[in-house]
């Protein structure tokens, strides 16, 4: 089997190889001598020849960890497991659906009045960027939530390429969250509080304020993720409606 399978791709950190029946990729899981593996193959001998190849290739590039993200509901976390890999870290997606008429009660009850919720314009971008790189090193990171820390020019072109709503208070940005809609999905990617106000309700209003916003202009459905460890986030968009999906699994395997 395993002369059957060839690359096909390649690029900057990762790799492509198909064989009869199905794929694997490769490419950096994040961390050092880690690589992430991605079968793609109904006939489960087929898939597990593709992860055993793809795990060869990464031992000779000098990789030591071999991790694959699959949802907890698919067939090839029991192939993983039956491959001897074991569950390094879960990750969360969640959905909220909106009708045409919402009730907005409960949203405007989270709305606190010490402080001013609203998008931020280019001009805001230094001052927040202060307060993001304050909140960075606290976000999570696994194979399937990595998250690098942008420069300021990154960070200023997200504020004028994309959604961001934030919290002011005296002239200081205490949060932020960060959405792309496009018609009527929402996806929010971050949602970072300043160290000092977290457990105070102020990542669930600003998030109110996004979706009342984003709303009006067509979405209706909401969509985030993040890392187990971050349970508090979890907690802040079921406040708000959100449904948790299967959990997302993140095998691992020394090889």
């Amino acid at each position: 089997m395993h002369r059957e399978i060839r690359e096909v791709a390649a690029g900057a950190g990762w790799r492509r190889f198909e064989g009869a029946g199905g794929s694997v990729e490769l490419r950096s899981a994040g961390f050092d001598r880690a690589v992430r593996l991605q079968v793609d193959a109904e006939d489960p001998g087929i898939w597990i020849s593709l992860l055993e190849y793809g795990v060869q290739q990464a031992r000779a590039d000098g990789m030591n960890l071999a991790v694959s993200v699959v949802r907890e509901d698919d067939v090839a976390a029991d192939r993983l497991e039956g491959a001897g890999y074991t569950v390094r870290w879960r990750s969360w997606g969640a959905e909220l659906v909106l009708p045409d008429d919402p009730d907005w009660s409960a949203y405007d009850a989270l709305i606190p009045s010490e402080v001013e919720i609203r998008e931020l314009a280019p001009g805001d971008a230094e001052a927040a960027y202060e307060m993001y790189v304050r909140a960075a090193g606290d976000f999570p990171r696994t194979p399937a939530t990595v998250h690098e820390t942008q420069s300021a020019a990154e960070f200023a072109a997200m504020v004028r390429e994309q959604r961001v709503f934030g919290a002011i208070a005296n002239g200081r940005w205490l949060g932020i969250t960060v959405s792309t809609l496009k018609g009527r999905e929402v996806d929010t990617f971050i949602t970072a509080t300043d160290p000092e106000w977290r457990g105070q309700g102020l990542a669930a209003a600003i998030k109110v304020v996004m979706i009342r916003t984003l709303f009006a202009e067509g979405g209706r459905v909401f969509r985030t993720g993040g890392a187990e460890v971050n349970l508090p986030m979890l907690a802040v968009n079921a406040k708000l409606g959100y449904v948790r999906e299967p959990w997302w699994l993140t095998f691992g395997k020394e090889i």
